[in-house]
């Protein structure tokens, strides 16, 4: 449901079933009793979307709840949905991509494959399924591609999503080799399964070899531009312990990640049967039955105390007192006395424990400080996270543990004793508690998990707890330790799996741990359905055979791979492209690119190398293009895979209906209109300035090298124009390079353009001269006022008070990035300024247009030696200003207030725009 442009607008609509419309309904019935107005809450709501599909309405109770108790299947007109409506985090959670249905961020998933998950998907088979050589004759990876796409935007998002993709699957890879091969050695770890920090330490160790050239494929890419760690993939020597701590650290924490937060998202170990993950439990037994004597302790204390809460021993759990409006029965009665009644137990726990691990709590040293503030400041592992820790931004999913007896206030940790809690809701479903009940129930039951008896959770005291009083309360999680993996094996797939008919929700267990939760609630949110075995008629994905799955057979089969891309685009400078160019071609090093995302520049006139495959991301609109593009591949063998991807556009769905009108199409030679003014100019221009530099033009010396040579009395552009100015034998010479073909109508120039051509000689020439140089200096001006206005705005700003002196630092950043820019203007060439201000011709044929200019900040460590002293400062900030040149028609979509581009591998948000006089003809 969109309801405005912003992403902070449109909601998502889940289905709901009848039980979650009925408390719905309650919760409505008791807010009329008390006449109150509507309280703020954090769930979401129930609505009735109508048959039409346009309209939304709220439901109404008497639709909701028939005679004699019974609940409507469905209402009157419509289906019962889910939406972040009433709470007042509707519109965040609406940009997190936070499900109604079990809170998780970043758990709504739209169906669709876009061009760049698929090119990224060509890739991966590329470089594991065989279809390209993997070395030359000395050894070196032979495996390399090019990805062309048709704008810079393009180019640089897919460089960035190939790299990052790839990067996890070879990760995945690398964990899975280290998971077999302790399994098959160590006949414990092989049964018990092992321990997150083995593991770990085995992958640092794997990393670590000298010669096997796995560096690239463990160390994620937005490490690649730490210098330190550029050092390490170059291969130089005396690189200092701190890196390959830094390294092992990033390691250790995206394992952390796959099975912790990020386990349930994508194609991971888990959700592919590749392995499988659990909290270990030394003695299940005396862990479930300390969870059943406490909950018999507290149903007695409840019941000496005559509170209106019946006790669940018949199978009657779960039925609420008829003043509780909001309770509503859990569908899953706690079994009577037994070994039933014990199993409940057992998977309980192993409930809140698997809940508390794919929510991220497992800890890390860099999460120290989230967690001692119970992680109510998202800055500290945003902003202020420590070198080398991937950023959690407002919009992301952040690690959260569990908290017991914290302070009121917001917080991205999971309070046990709120009725919004996932825990509250898990124990009322499983146990039939009340929601008040459940939260000082879980309270009780953390710090006995926590205990040396049972040692499945770990403890941190926070608040009043650090003063000596209240010590259960604080953050409780797990660490490494706590976290059993093991891979499975063939036949071990179909019998690993749990799955609810009711909802989907599908997870991955050890075999021999499947009676253990077979039966037991879903651990979705408010879901009424159980666990069951998936049965070979059951529908999804819960009944496929995954022996033959695509991504398991990777994981399993492929081993650690590299995948470094880079872009290729005319935003990058002459030096930068050289560079990645000759990395492409040498391939030496860990960093050097063997995937280049380009544009249509790199078709023809640039040395690559050798290659075997090229893909299409974007299919070129002639069939001289096509040709170009896929005759980058095969030039040594004459063969070679051409990969072709086609968007939504018109023109890509009818060459996709209509292939041999692309591939086998006429190629029609290329033309050049010698009448068109624009060009003339700028090629006489440059007719002139060749005349100088032959020592031809008398009075003109060459062209200087730097710009600030062009301008002033005696600057480069004032003499030549007091030298060319009415000089039209210069023209007469000029356009006689140009003369009619015989036989050939207008082949030559016309007459209009001719009589243009002088009136540019007589005078518009130097006023065209005046007008760059009178750009230029307006832009350095503008560009002085501008750090004299930060420099003003910083000296205004206190240090003593937190915000201002963050806003001062990130000031100051600012004021060294502008001057930056100051210098690199002062220092760019001669002929490119000429080129961008129009008077020269352009031969990378992009158009004046807009001009973004970015200010890239980021954190870099302060490389030390024997002289530093131990207070210096182990980190300093970087600000590298970069400019974004896009034309005018592209710019209208690519740089709207809101939008993100790329430049240089770097994602910018564009939060609004500041419009002053064009610079060089072009808007800024």
């Amino acid at each position: 449901m969109g309801v405005g442009a912003s992403k902070g607008r449109v909601r998502a609509l889940i289905a709901a079933t009848p039980a979650e419309a009925a408390e719905q309904a309650r919760a409505i019935l008791g807010q009329r009793a008390r006449r109150g107005r509507r309280t703020a809450s954090h769930d979401a709501t129930v609505l009735v979307l109508e048959n039409n599909g346009e309209a939304l309405r709220r439901i109404d109770p008497d639709e909701v709840l028939l005679d004699g108790g019974r609940i409507a299947e469905a209402p009157e007109n419509g289906v019962y949905v889910t939406a972040w409506y009433d709470n007042n985090e509707a519109d965040a959670y609406a940009r997190q991509d936070r499900c109604p249905a079990c809170g998780q961020a970043q758990g709504i998933r739209f169906l669709g494959a876009g061009v760049a998950p698929l090119a990224s998907v060509v890739v991966t088979q590329l470089f594991t399924g065989g279809e390209l050589p993997k070395s030359d004759e000395k050894g070196r990876d032979r495996r390399r591609t090019l990805i062309f796409n048709d704008s810079v935007q393009d180019a640089a998002h897919r460089a960035g999503f190939v790299a990052s993709r790839a990067w996890k699957f070879s990760l995945r890879s690398l964990i899975h080799e280290q998971l077999h091969w302790r399994s098959e050695n160590d006949p414990a770890y092989g049964k018990e399964g092992v321990p997150l920090n083995e593991l770990i330490a085995s992958l640092v160790s794997r990393a670590a070899v000298p010669g096997e050239s796995l560096l690239a494929s463990v160390v994620p890419p937005d490490l690649h531009d730490l210098d330190q760690v550029k050092r390490l993939l170059d291969g130089k020597k005396r690189v200092p312990g701190s890196t390959w701590n830094l390294v092992g650290e990033r390691l250790a924490f995206n394992t952390l990640m796959e099975f912790g937060l990020h386990s349930r998202l994508g194609r991971t170990l888990e959700l592919t049967r590749t392995v499988a993950a659990e909290v270990h439990l030394p003695d299940p037994k005396r862990a479930a039955k300390a969870a059943e004597a406490l909950h018999d302790k507290l149903l007695d204390d409840h019941l000496r105390q005559q509170l209106p809460l019946e006790r669940p021993e018949d199978g009657a759990a779960g039925e609420q007192a008829d003043n509780n409006d909001d309770a509503v029965g859990s569908p899953h009665p706690l079994p009577p006395a037994g070994p039933e009644r014990l199993r409940r137990f057992e998977g309980f726990v192993r409930g809140l424990l698997e809940h508390v691990r794919q929510s991220g709590g497992i800890h890390h040293s860099w999460l120290n400080s989230f967690i001692d503030d119970e992680g109510r400041n998202r800055y500290l592992i945003s902003f202020r996270r420590p070198e080398g820790m991937p950023a959690f931004g407002r919009n992301s999913e952040a690690p959260a543990f569990m908290l017991v007896g914290a302070r009121t206030g917001r917080t991205d940790f999971e309070r046990v004793d709120t009725r919004e809690s996932w825990y509250v809701d898990f124990a009322h479903r499983c146990l039939g508690l009340d929601p008040a009940v459940a939260s000082t129930y879980l309270a009780q039951l953390m710090p006995l998990l926590a205990g040396e008896d049972i040692g499945a959770l770990a403890h941190r005291p926070t608040g009043d707890a650090k003063q000596g009083t209240n010590r259960d309360h604080g953050v409780y999680g797990l660490t490494p330790g706590h976290v059993r993996v093991r891979p499975l094996a063939d036949e071990q797939t179909a019998h690993a799996a749990l799955t609810c008919p009711e909802c989907g929700w599908t997870q991955t267990v050890p075999p021999e741990r499947v009676p253990a939760w077979q039966g037991l609630p879903c651990p979705l949110k408010r879901c009424g359905g159980a666990l069951t075995v998936p049965s070979a008629a059951a529908d999804g994905r819960a009944a496929r055979d995954y022996r033959q799955n695509y991504y398991r057979r990777l994981y399993r089969e492929s081993g650690p791979y590299s995948v470094v891309a880079a872009e290729h685009t005319g935003v990058l400078t002459r030096k930068e492209r050289e560079e990645v160019e000759k990395g492409f071609r040498q391939g030496v090093r860990h960093t050097d690119p063997n995937v280049l995302s380009c544009t249509p520049t790199l078709e023809l006139g640039i040395d690559i190398g050798q290659l075997e495959a090229v893909i299409l991301a974007s299919l070129p609109p002639s069939t001289a293009g096509y040709v170009q593009r896929v005759g980058r591949a095969g030039r040594s063998t004459g063969n070679a895979l051409m990969v072709s991807l086609a968007d939504t556009s018109p023109r890509a769905l009818y060459h996709l209906a209509e292939p041999r009108h692309l591939i086998a199409g006429p190629i029609l030679p290329p033309g050049c209109f010698l009448s068109a003014g624009e060009l003339l100019r700028r090629q006489f221009t440059a007719h002139l300035i060749d005349l100088a530099a032959r020592g031809r033009l008398e009075g003109v010396p060459p062209l200087p090298d730097r710009v600030t040579a062009l301008f002033g009395r005696a600057g480069w552009l004032t003499v030549l124009g007091k030298n060319t100015t009415g000089r039209m034998d210069l023209v007469k010479d000029f356009l006689q390079l140009f003369p009619e073909i015989e036989g050939v109508p207008n082949s030559g120039v016309s007459r209009d353009a001719r009589r243009a051509l002088r009136r540019y000689a007589e005078g518009e020439l130097a006023n065209s001269l005046r007008e760059a140089e009178n750009a230029w200096e307006a832009e350095r001006a503008e560009l002085v006022d501008r750090r004299a206005m930060i420099n003003e705005a910083v000296d205004a700003l206190q240090e003593s008070l937190e915000d201002e002196a963050r806003e001062k630092r990130n000031l100051a950043r600012e004021a060294v990035g502008v001057s930056k820019r100051l210098q690199e203007m002062g220092q760019a060439g001669a002929q490119g300024f000429l080129v961008e201000c129009g008077l020269l011709p352009n031969y990378s044929l992009v158009e004046d247009g807009v001009r973004l200019e970015a200010m890239l900040t980021s954190k870099e460590p302060v490389r030390q030696n024997r002289n530093s002293a131990e207070d210096a400062p182990q980190t300093r900030w970087r600000t590298e200003p970069r400019v974004y040149e896009r034309p005018a028609e592209s710019a209208l979509t690519e740089l709207a207030p809101g939008n993100a581009v790329f430049p240089s591998g770097k994602r910018a948000v564009l939060v609004r725009l500041h419009l002053r006089p064009p610079v060089y003809g072009g808007v800024v």
